[in-house]
């Protein structure tokens, strides 16, 4: 808790929430979906976008090094789209075979003036059982005369945008992502039939395996990877993609580098989290948080430390000591500064802070000492030129070396210090 200017007590969430100049906490879909008269969202205040901007980049480079870690290809030049699935191991029985989005999406992209964009979407990566007996969707990769499920194994791919016609009339909008014409690519099976893939069983088929638009309440994949439908459609709209560019012929096909992770905690190998709000989705107005105004305070708690301190007490445009958490050197502790201040370092202050002190209380202070001292004093080889009270006389001082300059300055600065005492 911090005091204002009146001396009441403030929580720093409250100011904060303040400053940002959120609206009341809605759910993350509203937002969405609330837009000003030209369609636009409506523009953050003025941390906001810095703070998401700070989260953004660090769920990028999060999984930037995932991908690395885990021998993926990851395409960083600007345009470039990098998918990013973290794979949570489902049975194909989940949902009464019909699947469930439990899978994370990641699509990450860096514009033309180096922004990082991350924005997640509701993923499934397993098949389902309720095509086990569908022979089109199936294969006998182990002779036994039993038809099992194949899923596409963890990797790096690369992905062009289609047309199914298929999925048009089926499920979805029509438009896939899927490996180019004639790649060829493995799958694993469940040959035991027990809903998981732990049998080390290969087989082909992986190039068959798309992304595609789901259902809600059905994943409908049979070894493709899907979204829940209202997040395919927002993926299409990132991919900047329609039906119309499958068919293009005088421009190449809009394409992604896909990399598929399995998750394991051991290897770090989880989605993204944010220390201060567990699970962070973005873009923020993506959907997957319970609230866009929540989790931008939380993230602002973690990254600006004492949030009360930042926004009250510790403006420092009368000067004075900065008190705060870390080191003399840890760079911890947020500050307003104005143009034509100066900082002093911690260890310079430490040893002249008499000094300092009354230099700060006293912008004449040390002419005002010099001159004194000169008058006072014939053994000086100093002089001053006089001035009017309180403002500045032009000093010159001649002495023997630095050290005497600096001692004759920290007695003047304590003598001042004994005048002012109160």
């Amino acid at each position: 808790m911090s005091r204002g200017e009146t001396g009441e007590s403030r929580d720093g969430r409250k100011l904060l929430r303040d400053f940002i100049k959120l609206p009341p906490p809605v759910d993350v879909r509203e937002v969405s979906r609330r837009r000003d008269a030209d369609g636009d969202l409506p523009e953050p205040g003025p941390l906001k976008s810095q703070i998401v901007q700070l989260a953004a980049d660090a769920e990028y480079d999060y999984y930037k090094a995932m991908v690395q870690r885990n021998n993926g290809i990851f395409e960083a030049e600007a345009g470039k789209k990098n998918l990013v699935s973290v794979r949570h191991e489902t049975s194909t029985y989940a949902n009464d075979g019909k699947g469930v989005y439990d899978d994370t999406a990641v699509l990450l992209w860096v514009d033309g003036d180096g922004t990082k964009h991350v924005s997640r979407y509701r993923a499934n990566t397993d098949p389902t059982a309720k095509y086990l007996n569908d022979r089109d969707a199936t294969e006998d990769v182990n002779n036994d005369k039993l038809r099992e499920l194949g899923r596409l194994p963890a990797g790096s791919y690369y992905l062009e945008h289609r047309w199914d016609r298929k999925k048009s009339s089926t499920v979805g909008d029509g438009n896939v992502f899927g490996m180019p014409a004639g790649a060829e690519a493995q799958a694993e099976y469940d040959t035991d039939r027990d809903g998981l893939f732990y049998e080390n069983a290969w087989g082909k088929g992986g190039e068959s395996m798309f992304w595609h638009s789901g259902r809600t309440g059905d994943v409908a994949s049979a070894g493709c990877q899907t979204m829940h439908p209202d997040d395919w459609a927002r993926f299409v709209e990132d991919m900047d993609a329609s039906a119309v560019d499958a068919y293009n012929p005088f421009t190449d096909p809009i394409s992604l580098r896909y990399t598929l992770i399995n998750e394991d905690t051991a290897k770090g190998n989880v989605p993204y989290q944010s220390r201060a709000a567990g699970p962070v989705s973005l873009d923020l107005y993506n959907g997957g948080a319970s609230s866009v105004q929540d989790w931008i305070l939380n993230r602002a708690v973690e990254s600006l430390g004492r949030i009360g301190e930042v926004f009250t007490g510790n403006r420092l445009a009368a000067g004075g000591d900065v008190k705060g958490p870390g080191s003399s050197i840890g760079d911890k502790i947020p500050a307003y500064l104005s143009d034509g201040e100066f900082v002093m370092n911690a260890r310079s202050t430490t040893v002249n802070r008499p000094f300092l002190q009354a230099l700060n209380a006293d912008p004449f202070f040390l002419q005002k000492m010099l001159e004194q001292r000169s008058a006072q004093s014939s053994r000086g080889q100093g002089y001053t030129q006089g001035a009017p009270s309180g403002q500045p006389g032009t000093v010159n001082i001649s002495m023997s070396s630095q050290d005497d300059v600096v001692a004759r300055l920290k007695v003047l600065a304590q003598q001042w210090e004994l005048m002012h005492a109160s």
